[in-house]
């Protein structure tokens, strides 16, 4: 069976199209993902850093108090009942 060089340029030109088009979409399938993934690592970020900025909160809440009762103290004891 002979095939005609033009209906096989054609075939070719229509396959090179296809290989084009599926680049395009894998390229925007891609770029999506890349999207999702550093929205996703933002999201996980700010919930350490506020997960963290809390408890760096507490601890310098009680180091404020802790400076308090030092600043207050005329000597070098502190009753107990004052922690």
């Amino acid at each position: 069976m002979a095939v005609n060089k033009t209906d096989l340029q054609e075939f070719r030109d229509k396959k090179v199209q296809e290989r084009e088009t599926l680049t395009a979409e894998k390229d925007t399938a891609r770029q999506a993902v890349e999207q999702k993934v550093t929205e996703f690592r933002k999201t996980l970020v700010n919930g350490l850093d506020l997960e963290f900025r809390s408890q760096e909160d507490r601890l310098d809440g009680a180091i404020d108090a802790i400076d308090q009762l030092i600043g207050q103290t005329p000597d070098d004891v502190i009753p107990k009942e004052d922690l």
